[in-house]
């Protein structure tokens, strides 16, 4: 099959054609998954004919919040409430479909194109990508992006050729890959890809500092445009799981004015105090070249930015899993996984 880098190339290359691609997920099963803006009606029915038919659409927070698309009743934060693309037959069809999973990708849709309840599912993939989860919905809209279309993607489980009631395992994915011409790769792949293809962080020396709040090691990491980053290390958080983690993101307000001028500042009080007390877990200072006034001006972009450095300085710390403290909300991570390193040089 080659390398992982060679693999995940290979599938972006398919992606960007309008392809479809075989991903085989962390729990081994095998699912077919394209960039929903180039869904079409043939590449819906190939999908419905060798799927569980439950096709779901990966999108981003802000995509979920400009269509009108909030979590479906009585379910968890992931799953939005099923559309169908207006004025297009009952919405069942291969081509009904198609058409409502390309206009849920294209950004200049508006909520009144869709109709509520559909028949094709939007399911919310937060920003950071494979970096901050491991997950299907995750890998999709990765996959979606990185070949250079809107992070959005769409996806649907392969069922087993020797028992139609099961999704297929790895191995089955695999000769479904090679039957039908299909790149294949895991979220594996495409973690690997993902963390050796991002701009590198270099880390400098490691010293100590006692605090109000107790003792800390320090750690600095410098991004290839030049902001440091600083890790606030209490105990020894490395190699473990569930740590403790507080993003300490910039805020000049906080800054200029002192931690009250702000709830990021009192937040940012109580997640050292927390951590302080536990005696085992990170804070990180992330740093921007050009912070906003206050923590509630933060754009996407910046923010998925931090993400991705928390994260490369997280896995280069070898934490394995960790909890962010306080909880962050608006489709924000709670929790999270560290996976993989290569990105750090020392």
């Amino acid at each position: 099959m080659g390398t992982d880098t060679g693999r995940a190339e290979s599938a972006l290359s398919a992606v960007a054609a309008g392809e479809p691609v075989v991903l085989v997920d962390r729990d081994g099963h095998g699912v077919l998954a394209f960039a929903a803006g180039h869904a079409t009606t043939s590449l819906l029915a190939f999908t419905v004919r060798h799927t569980s038919g439950f096709v779901r659409v990966a999108l981003r927070a802000e995509t979920c919040d400009r269509l009108d698309l909030p979590p479906m009743y009585g379910s968890d934060e992931i799953h939005r409430v099923t559309v169908d693309l207006d004025g297009h037959g009952t919405g069942i069809s291969a081509a009904d479909r198609a058409a409502t999973i390309a206009a849920l990708a294209d950004p200049s849709s508006t909520p009144e194109l869709f109709t509520r309840p559909g028949h094709v599912v939007p399911v919310l993939a937060r920003e950071g990508g494979v970096l901050l989860d491991d997950s299907t919905v995750q890998a999709t809209s990765d996959l979606a992006e990185l070949a250079g279309s809107a992070p959005a993607g769409a996806f649907c489980e392969l069922v087993s050729a020797e028992d139609p009631l099961g999704i297929s395992g790895p191995d089955e994915a695999g000769l479904f890959a090679a039957e039908h011409g299909l790149a294949l790769l895991s979220i594996g792949d495409l973690v690997a890809y993902r963390r050796r293809c991002a701009p590198g962080l270099r880390r400098g020396r490691r010293s100590s500092v006692t605090t109000a709040y107790g003792r800390f090691d320090t750690l600095d990491y410098t991004t290839p445009s030049g902001e440091v980053h600083t890790a606030l290390l209490a105990g020894t958080p490395e190699d473990g799981v569930d740590v403790p983690v507080h993003l300490r993101r910039p805020c000049l307000a906080r800054e200029a004015l002192g931690p009250q001028a702000c709830p990021c500042g009192r937040q940012t009080d109580a997640a050292i105090l927390a951590i302080a007390a536990r005696g085992r877990g990170v804070v990180l200072n992330l740093r921007q070249a050009s912070p906003p006034s206050t923590c509630t001006e933060q754009d996407a972009d910046s923010f998925e930015s931090d993400v991705d450095a928390a994260i490369g300085i997280l896995s280069d710390l070898n934490i394995r899993s960790f909890q962010l403290i306080p909880e962050h909300r608006d489709g924000r991570p709670r929790a999270g996984t560290a996976v993989g390193s290569g990105a750090v040089s020392r």
